[in-house]
């Protein structure tokens, strides 16, 4: 049986941190999720996995579902949750 992965991987998104990177910026070409995509196919591979991808890091799919639901409101939770005491977002974040 072949082997994949479906999901999202958690992503860090990192500033650059070299010139060479800093430049790239500059001119639109540098990737803040080279190093997530980098460390997700790394994962994958140690897994064994056989068929391999970039981990979903750059995007929400979340949304990208929940914008054709009505009545649902995905990101006025999320805002309500963030303005909440700290041991709400922790029960939140055990749910999801």
């Amino acid at each position: 049986m072949i082997s994949t992965v479906v999901g999202s991987f958690p992503a860090e998104i990192k500033s650059p941190t070299t010139t060479k990177d800093k430049i790239l910026k500059v001119f639109g070409a540098y990737d803040s999720f080279k190093q997530s995509i980098k460390q997700t196919v790394i994962s994958q591979l140690d897994a064994g996995v056989d068929i391999i991808s970039d981990g979903q890091v750059r995007g929400d799919m979340v949304s990208t579902f929940t914008n054709f639901i009505p009545g649902m409101m995905l990101e006025e939770i999320i805002q309500l949750l963030l303005l909440k005491s700290d041991s709400l977002q922790k029960k939140f974040l055990l749910m999801i």
